[in-house]
């Protein structure tokens, strides 16, 4: 999240995408808990199929 959050402050990104301080900190928890144990995700495949199944997408 520091990385994309630090290229919407140097881009014109920053005025077209609203961010709430919630969210920002919503993704800093989901990457440090990447970072902790990077196996404990899924595969977007897996991920893609779940979704599917649950929600017809």
């Amino acid at each position: 999240m520091k990385r994309i959050s630090d290229f919407v402050e140097r881009s014109s990104l920053k005025d077209q995408y609203d961010i709430s301080e919630e969210h920002k900190q919503l993704l800093d928890r989901s990457l440090a808990n990447h970072n902790e144990d990077p196996a404990s995700g899924k595969e977007w495949s897996e991920l893609k199929s779940e979704l599917s199944a649950k929600y017809g997408l």
